[in-house]
């Protein structure tokens, strides 16, 4: 599944699976005033299932499945900075998770919640990343 989410004025998507199996590490962006799409730098790591969530001018990709890892689940996740066009990896979660949610709070915090864990259970917990220690 691709994952989308929005930031100033435009929206962005990312990731997902082809019609092929095949997981992607691709992104684009949305402008609702030129209604076009442009290609964006692909992630470090094709993934699906994923959470985006947007906060201080960055789009995360927080945890999913990962081809890198044989369609498991993943604690990693990326930061995409939009002036230069690039990818990051940053701190990964502490728990193996896919279909979570994330949600950006006060502008210094993305919460994870949920999702499936990596033994197909659903997860009760929720993980903060503070946007600004990066921790």
């Amino acid at each position: 599944m691709t994952r989308c989410v929005r930031k100033k004025d435009k929206i962005y998507v990312t990731g997902g699976v082809d019609e092929n199996g095949l997981y992607l590490c691709c992104g684009e962006c949305y402008n609702p005033t030129s209604n076009a799409w442009t290609k964006i730098s692909a992630m470090k790591l094709a993934r699906s299932t994923h959470a985006l969530a947007a906060c201080k001018g960055h789009v995360y990709a927080i945890g999913g499945c990962s081809k890198d890892d044989n369609g498991s689940r993943i604690v990693s996740v990326e930061r995409y900075d939009r002036e230069s066009d690039s990818w990051d990896e940053i701190v990964p979660m502490k728990i193996f998770c896919s279909w979570l949610t994330a949600v950006p709070m006060n502008n210094n915090y993305i919460y994870a919640l949920g999702g499936e864990s990596r033994d197909d259970k659903i997860e009760k917990s929720v993980e903060r990343y503070d946007v600004i220690t990066g921790e």
